[in-house]
């Protein structure tokens, strides 16, 4: 039994030998075989350098006849934009200044001076002849050839006060001579109704509980706060403050009140001893004096 079993191990050990067994006879190929395969396979990667040559300076040639630039041409371009650049910057020096003089001509032609200090010179009211310039400049569209009793009426913020003006008899008359100048301070309709803690013009200072005669007490009491609103003999009653360039002048309740005018705006601003300011909210300049219309009074309770 063991002879069989050698013989059958020594058997398959033969047959497995066999199947691995390689036969390098069959891959020698002859050196002829080899020479031809070569041959066969080597053309495909061959460079064929003469027209690799060829190729490049072509390729050369055209790159560098993209960057070639006609200098005379750019030239020419650059001259013409810098002349366009120049021309778009020529200030025309001489039509600047026509211009600019027909602003200010138009500017000029817009506001009035009124010269106060030669208006106060010219009256025989002042000892000094080198008094600082003060000047009033009016929009001309608030500058009339009229008179304050024509122009009051028609300011319809000023109605209330343009009443009172008118019931009192001297200031009214006053309105009306061209041979006169007056100033009227004429408080607005609004200030007048909330100016004066609830009270009325007519109310004070006369209580008219007390009164003996509450019409005669209404009158007084009514002419009192017309004359801290006006100024008669306008170029009598004014004097000049050099140090603070404003105009001082005398109310006909005889307080003093300062007039100024703001250089840059022109807006004109008033004053009491106080030295609370107000601000003038309309400027009308007529033939015999100015109407300023404020927000607020000048004669309280």
């Amino acid at each position: 039994m063991n002879l069989k079993l050698v013989l059958s191990l020594t058997a398959v050990a033969s047959v497995v030998a066999a199947k691995n067994v390689v036969n390098f006879d069959q891959y020698e190929d002859s050196p002829n075989e080899k020479r031809m395969d070569f041959e066969k396979r080597e053309p495909k990667n061959i460079a064929d350098l003469s027209q690799f040559k060829e190729d490049l300076a072509s390729e050369k040639e055209t790159r560098e006849a993209k960057y070639i630039f006609d200098l005379e041409q750019l030239k020419q371009d650059l001259e013409s934009q810098n002349g366009k650049r120049d021309a778009k910057y020529i200030v025309d020096l001489e039509q600047l200044r026509q211009d600019l003089e027909a602003q200010k001509d138009k500017r000029d032609a817009k506001y009035i001076s009124f010269d106060i200090t030669a208006f106060k010179q010219a009256h025989g009211s002042s000892n000094k002849d080198n008094l600082a310039q003060i000047y009033f400049t009016v929009d001309s569209k608030d500058c009339h050839a009229n008179l304050l009793e024509s122009i009051l009426p028609q300011v319809k913020l000023v109605s209330i006060f343009a009443g009172y003006v008118r019931d009192y008899e001297e200031i009214s008359h006053k309105t009306e001579l061209t041979n006169e100048t007056m100033l009227v301070i004429a408080p607005s309709d609004e200030a007048i109704d909330s100016k004066l803690n609830g009270l009325k013009p007519w109310e004070f200072p006369i209580s008219l509980d007390s009164a003996d005669n509450e019409d005669v007490a209404v009158k007084q009491n009514l002419e009192l706060f017309v004359n801290h609103h006006v100024v008669l003999n306008f170029e009598q009653n004014l004097d000049i403050d050099e140090s603070a360039h404003s105009v001082v002048a005398k109310l006909n309740s005889g307080d003093v009140v300062t007039i100024k005018q703001d250089k840059i705006s022109d807006k004109f601003s008033i004053s009491l001893a106080n030295g609370e300011w107000i601000n003038v909210e309309r400027v009308q300049q007529v033939d015999n004096g100015f109407l300023f219309v404020i927000n607020d009074v000048l004669d309280k309770p």
